[in-house]
């Protein structure tokens, strides 16, 4: 099954999860090793999960969910377990990772965590470089930005992920 629990200490401390999803809607980054950790088996996906939601102590007050895909893309048995284990553990930080075309959605994500307790929940989303080019033709990110999505982000996600180019310096 792999390192699924980790924890993150010093600076920005927090415990990570990776959990299993079902398939990321989009999936057609050519980067992403992610899709070889999704599955269509639901019973699957939950079990895997139930079992990494375990290893949370709650330390921290922090969590980072990672997963195959987005958020939206965890089984409903498991958003209930993390909601659990967020209030059991008093979670005061909760990260996830949403695909583009989900920022209409968040408010979703956030009175569902927020139902009975208040929890901050924080959005990360791919956006791999600044370059929309190179992020459409290169790594097939179907994202097109200008200023004004630009402006929408900042006012909805917490942080976005950048990949590097790499430079091959030639002999």
């Amino acid at each position: 099954m792999g390192i699924r629990y980790s924890k993150v200490e010093g600076k920005f401390e927090r415990e990570i999860v990776l959990l299993k999803s079902f398939p990321c809607a989009y999936g057609k980054c050519s980067f992403c090793n992610y899709i070889e950790d999704n599955s269509n088996n639901e019973e699957e996906i939950n079990e895997v999960n139930l079992e990494v939601l375990k290893e949370i102590t709650g330390e921290f007050g922090v969590l980072e969910v990672i997963n195959s895909g987005s958020v939206f893309e965890i089984p409903k048995k498991t958003l209930e377990k993390i909601r659990e284990v967020v209030y059991e553990k008093d979670i005061k930080i909760l990260y996830f990772e949403i695909f583009y075309s989900y920022l209409s959605r968040l408010d979703e994500i956030i009175n569902y965590f927020n139902e009975k307790k208040k929890v901050e929940i924080r959005f990360r989303t791919g956006i791999e470089s600044f370059d929309n080019d190179f992020r459409r033709n290169v790594y097939k990110k179907n994202i097109l930005l200008d200023e004004k999505k630009i402006k929408e982000l900042s006012k909805k996600i917490y942080s976005v992920c950048l990949l590097i180019k790499n430079m091959v310096a030639h002999l």
